[in-house]
């Protein structure tokens, strides 16, 4: 759902809800929750949200689209805002095909919707695989 903020979030993960009714909330039938739309996007759903809007030809300039992705590269290598997937260091954790959102996932959203500048893609995969091994070798990522 859309949030004040512009970004997207899983209604679920805006409320502080115990297992019991994320279970029930999750698992059966339950009258739809609507979100909390003063709480803080959330970068994974927003990232997951713009690779569809990425791919398409008309959307990806649409201004929903284009503030989304900007307030997803000003978070790069921040915290997420919610309990799940907390961590900066989800930020370089790699997969493919493409499932949470990454760094990689991300710049290939923001490459196709013509956002990440001078980078092509070959050097920002290039740059993910360096920020890897610094955060390995020196046990923080760059600043």
């Amino acid at each position: 759902m859309r949030q004040a903020d512009q970004g997207w979030s899983v209604p679920m993960i805006t409320h502080k809800l115990d297992r019991e009714t994320q279970y029930r909330l999750s698992s059966q039938y339950a009258e739809p929750l609507e979100p909390d739309r003063t709480r803080p996007f959330s970068i994974y759903a927003t990232g997951m949200i713009l690779r569809a809007f990425a791919v398409h030809p008309t959307y990806r300039n649409s201004p929903a689209a284009l503030i989304a992705a900007n307030l997803l590269k000003s978070s790069f290598f921040q915290e997420h805002a919610y309990t799940s997937y907390h961590s900066a260091e989800y930020w370089v954790r790699f997969e493919y095909p493409f499932w949470w959102n990454n760094l990689v996932s991300a710049m290939d959203s923001l490459s196709r919707m013509g956002l990440t500048g001078k980078i092509r893609k070959s050097s920002w995969l290039w740059i993910g695989s360096k920020i890897t091994r610094r955060k390995a070798a020196y046990g923080k990522y760059p600043t």
